[in-house]
């Protein structure tokens, strides 16, 4: 039943809650304000009594038991030991492990034993970015609305102060379709050094100068068309790269890509689901999947793995899927056709106007490869 107002140097500089973006803390004035006049001292004279300072204590006194219209000065926040950005307890996002119908029900104490032990201290995001940043592409202020000192080429801020910015990052081993917009203080306690010098110099990756419009944009990250193991003509247009040391903000940085980085240019390779792993081994037992089975589908057992792989985006173990040569042998059929794309789990795409190094494994489905 003990509060102090003692205040870290982070929760000095103000906040705002990354659930509903309203200021949580003020800037501390200590922070901004000059003093005018140095600080006077003390200088004990010879002989005289000591000079000792009265240490004034800032805790509130305990109270008794019975005094229960006792509350806290401060609420208690929540704040990640990654990213350090602020939350209520009550904005934090539920996890999955304590998802309800009803969201009321999930009280603070519950939330913050989940993000206290289960994350270590992290928020949802910092503990759902799982691949390390390949390149930086553009940053927004954050929240929308956020202002920043004027910087210039010669004199940009400091990358490791906490300057109201996310930025758009391609992850490695993942494609340009799965971009995503991560907190400052993430990429300086992860990437502090392409972070560094992205504010410095800017981006190493030239979108467009213009951005696409909204419905061209949300046409090309449509899933994918059906195209042919071989490589097709060139379909995208031609697009004008902006300048690549361009250093300020572009909220707008995913219409910005150009639409052959997201298209595919050919398959190099798939993976099948294992729709027959209890019979393995014994060819003579196996199923096969023939032109007149239309009823063949993925076992109840996989069904529910591919809908959560769907929706995580995430590939599914090796336990699950296996390679063409294996599927065939699986089902013992001699070669592919059409009726196994429903099989398909993940399909490793080689994307337009990019090296192979840029290929990816990319959830598939019945619609996206032929």
């Amino acid at each position: 039943m003990q509060t102090t107002e003692f205040m870290c140097t982070n929760c000095m500089k103000g906040g705002i809650c990354m659930g509903c973006k309203d200021v949580v803390l003020e800037v501390d004035v200590s922070l901004v304000k000059q003093p005018t006049t140095p600080p006077a001292v003390l200088v004990p004279q010879p002989g005289g009594p000591t000079q000792d300072i009265e240490m004034v204590d800032g805790t509130q006194t305990s109270l008794n038991a019975a005094d229960s219209a006792w509350k806290p000065t401060r609420e208690l926040l929540f704040r990640c030991f990654t990213c350090r950005r602020l939350a209520h307890y009550c904005h934090l996002p539920i996890p999955d492990t304590l998802e309800t119908d009803d969201p009321a029900s999930v009280d603070d104490v519950q939330l913050a034993s989940f993000y206290q032990f289960e994350t270590g201290w992290r928020c949802a995001d910092c503990f759902s970015y799982e691949y390390t940043v390949d390149k930086i592409l553009a940053w927004r202020p954050y929240p929308a609305g956020a202002v920043e000192p004027h910087h210039t080429p010669t004199n940009p801020p400091d990358a490791k102060s906490m300057l109201p910015r996310e930025y758009l990052v391609k992850w490695s081993e993942r494609s340009y379709r799965r971009t995503q917009w991560v907190p400052h203080m993430w990429l300086v306690s992860t990437t502090y050094m392409k972070l560094k010098n992205f504010i410095t110099t800017g981006p190493k990756v030239e979108l467009l100068a213009d951005p696409l419009p909204e419905d061209k944009a949300m046409e090309v990250d449509l899933p994918l068309q059906p195209i042919a193991f071989e490589a097709s003509a060139k379909q995208t247009p031609e697009v004008k790269a902006r300048e690549v040391s361009y250093l300020g903000p572009l909220p707008d940085a995913e219409r910005r890509i150009p639409p052959a980085w997201k298209t595919t240019d050919r398959v190099l390779d798939v993976l099948f689901w294992k729709v027959n792993t209890s019979r393995r081994g014994k060819r003579s037992k196996q199923r096969s999947v023939s032109e007149n089975d239309e009823e063949v589908g993925l076992p109840l057992d996989l069904q529910d793995l591919v809908v959560k792989t769907q929706s995580n985006g995430e590939q599914p173990g090796d336990d699950y899927v296996e390679s063409v040569d294996d599927y065939l042998y699986t089902v013992g059929k001699s070669q592919l056709d059409k009726k196994d794309i429903k099989f398909v789990a993940w399909a490793f795409i080689k994307w337009d106007d990019l090296g192979y190094d840029e290929g990816e494994y990319i959830l598939s489905s019945v619609d996206c490869v032929t």
